[in-house]
């Protein structure tokens, strides 16, 4: 099994906001990053620091529309 860590857990001490949730072109910078994994990936893993930036995340990602396994993780660091 292929797996991709994607790591999403800053504190967004410098930009001020969550990077990952940033709309760019109508959607957030995370949806692009997933957009160019390709199909040898069967499972990718979105590594945040909190459940509540777990549940923003989940509201704008839907799983079925990739052909890998989606998984949020907790990392409080």
């Amino acid at each position: 099994m292929k797996s991709s860590i994607i790591l999403c857990g800053g504190q967004s001490r410098r930009m001020g906001k969550d990077k990952g949730s940033l709309i760019i072109k109508d959607k957030p910078m995370i949806k692009y990053i997933l957009s160019t994994l390709n199909n040898e990936i069967d499972e990718v893993i979105i590594v945040l620091n909190d459940n509540k930036r777990i549940d923003k995340y989940m509201e704008f990602i839907n799983p079925e529309d990739y052909s890998y396994k989606l998984k949020f993780v907790e990392d409080k660091i």
